[in-house]
């Protein structure tokens, strides 16, 4: 329950203080004016025989002495006037002071309320509002002329007056003040039927007179109608995101959209929302159920923009058209039932086919006109709305796309498994249907030369020892095709491998210690799949080996370096090399950068 502290007493003490003050100069000015002239009124009176034995004594009294008293005592009553005189000028200036000061705060305070647009209220100690002054107006008590007519009444008996601050009801309000407590910003909202939405914050205190007795009220209020709705609209747009992030029906987002927007504008109203994607019908939404257009509707509404009658209070835009809906495509059940004066509509139209159009649809109560604050609140949920509409329309052709993508990778997938089985089919035909004729070439060749070389020619013995050759360099092509196609069909075993055995075992194999200089560090141990591992320094060094096997003094150097994320290995050699520009032909299959009557190197390669 908000409340604040209590008030403070600054202002009464010195209000008290000057009271004193006042009265203190009050009773010097008739002691110095009242008391002089008393005393004189009594001396003349014993002129007269009233008091002549105390002026007189034993002897006679003579003419003169009486003037000079006479004298004196016009002396003594002129200067108890003069005092009090100027005692006077000097009290009444100061009251002239303190009235011009209070006129001038009070003018000061009056001039902060209007600019602030805050009203102040008092209220007696029944709680009826008994004062109201509005942006330094004094609301009148005649109800039918006031802004607000709540003079003479208690909070609780105005009519379209509610309390819609959270948790707190009018009985718990009423508890509060019948205990004299403070309030700080109760929300109140005030909306007839025939006037826009206001919604203000008050804060009151006690009044307390004498001995603490409570007085009534006195607070503040101010309009926080723009806040408060531009908070509910946020709040309704945040839960239309939610949904859909949530992959709602659009349809039941358009309906909740279009009931929470209704609770967000300045007029009674009714609200429904519609939408079409690439010209269909258009798809209406929201609203009470009398609230619909007929079927036969749809045929008019399909020429929207067109029907629409231009609207002079609504700012021109690119993408957003406002208008009035003509009479007689309003139903008469609308005026009828539901006291629609008005019905107008912002509508969001493209020039592209593809593209959804949306629109808000808007039936005012009491008002005939747009309101400014109502035609904004419209034109930003519609954009909100319409960029959810497009967002559903992208996931929706997405989705197409993807059920299509996934078509495609099963038929791909499909036809990678026969390619896969044509592959295996082919390595079977290589294996077994190509392996025999080269033997029978290779074995009938060297029969024919052996059993029969003393008959053949000299040349014959060439041409069949060439045959044997391409026969046996045939079968060695075939084999390093098979160990090829079965590298990219083996998985994988990833474990700990030690690489300096691994490398002892490939110069042992390779024989390389008699073929060149083998200088290596001590390797490091790495997670590899050790079949592949020793392939690759198998095939790298049988390479270096092979194309320094013309130098003199042939040189193979294996080093590594330990990068932040992996292992760097590199074999270099000081052999023929090749030329850069032909790199990328280094790791294709039945590629060459040599010749092979210069060194043996297969069709075929591994790196």
């Amino acid at each position: 329950m908000p409340t604040s502290g209590p008030p403070t007493d600054m202002g009464l003490k010195a209000l008290r203080a000057h009271q004193r003050k006042v009265r203190t100069s009050l009773v010097v000015i008739v002691l110095t004016a009242v008391a002089p002239l008393a005393f004189s009124a009594f001396f003349f009176l014993s002129d007269f025989g009233l008091a002549a034995d105390f002026y007189r004594g034993p002897g006679p009294v003579s003419s003169a002495t009486l003037n000079a008293w006479h004298v004196a005592l016009l002396v003594f009553d002129l200067s108890g006037l003069f005092i009090a005189l100027m005692l006077g000028w000097r009290l009444v200036s100061e009251l002239l002071a303190i009235t011009g000061k209070v006129f001038q705060s009070e003018s000061r305070l009056r001039g902060l309320m209007e600019l602030s647009g805050e009203w102040y209220w008092q209220q007696d100690a029944h709680h009826s509002l008994s004062r109201i002054v509005y942006r330094g107006v004094e609301i009148p008590s005649d109800k039918s002329l006031a802004l607000l007519p709540f003079v003479g009444m208690k909070r609780w008996h105005v009519a379209h007056l509610r309390l819609i601050e959270n948790g707190m009801s009018w009985n718990e309000l009423k508890s509060l003040m019948d205990k004299a407590l403070p309030f700080y910003r109760l929300k109140f909202e005030y909306w007839p039927q025939d006037r826009t939405r206001m919604i203000f914050e008050s804060t009151g205190r006690p009044l307390l007179g004498d001995g603490g007795k409570f007085l009534g009220y006195e607070g503040v209020s101010s309009t926080v109608t723009s806040r408060v709705l531009d908070d509910r609209l946020l709040e309704v747009q945040r839960l239309l995101l939610q949904g859909i992030l949530l992959s709602a029906p659009m349809s039941d987002l358009a309906s909740n959209y279009a009931r929470g927007l209704k609770s967000c504008l300045m007029v009674h109203s009714e609200l429904m929302i519609g939408y079409r994607e690439s010209r269909q019908p258009w798809q209406i939404r929201g609203g009470g159920n009398e609230f619909r257009i007929p079927d036969v509707g749809f045929v008019r509404w399909a020429d929207l923009p067109i029907v629409l009658e231009h609207c002079k209070d609504a700012p021109a835009s690119e993408l957003i058209s406002v208008g009035y809906l003509p009479d007689e495509y309003v139903p008469e059940v609308w005026r009828i039932r539901l006291g629609i004066l008005k019905v107008w509509v912002a509508y969001k139209h493209t020039g592209q086919p593809d593209l959804p159009e949306y629109w808000v649809l808007v039936g005012q109560k009491g008002f005939n006109a747009i309101q400014p604050e109502d035609f904004g609140m419209v034109c930003n949920a519609l954009r909100l709305f319409g960029l959810c509409v497009e967002r559903r329309s992208f996931e929706n052709g997405l989705e197409t796309l993807n059920k299509t993508l996934e078509d495609r990778v099963q038929e791909r997938t499909a036809r990678l498994i026969e390619s896969n089985r044509e592959l295996q089919a082919f390595s079977y035909t290589v294996s077994h249907d190509l392996r025999a004729p080269l033997r029978a070439i290779d074995g009938f060749a060297d029969i024919l030369r052996e059993e029969y070389k003393d008959i053949l020619p000299e040349g014959a013995h060439g041409l069949l020892e060439r045959i044997c050759s391409n026969a046996r360099q045939m079968g060695a092509l075939i084999d390093g095709l098979l160990d090829f196609s079965r590298l990219f069909r083996a998985s994988l075993a990833r474990e700990e491998v030690n690489l300096n055995t691994v490398l002892e075992t490939v110069l042992k194999q390779l024989d390389a210690s008699r073929r060149a200089r083998i200088d290596f560090p001590h390797l490091p141990c790495v997670q590899a799949d050790p079949v592949l591992v020793q392939q690759v320094w198998m095939n790298l060094i049988d390479n270096a080996l092979k194309f320094t096997a013309r130098v003199a003094k042939p040189v193979v150097q294996i080093a590594y370096a330990d990068l932040p994320m992996h292992w760097e290995f590199t074999v270099q050699d000081n052999g023929v090399g090749f030329d850069m520009k032909y790199a990328d032909k280094l790791f294709k299959v039945f590629e060459r950068l040599h010749n092979a009557r210069d060194f043996r190197v297969p069709g075929w390669a591994w790196l």
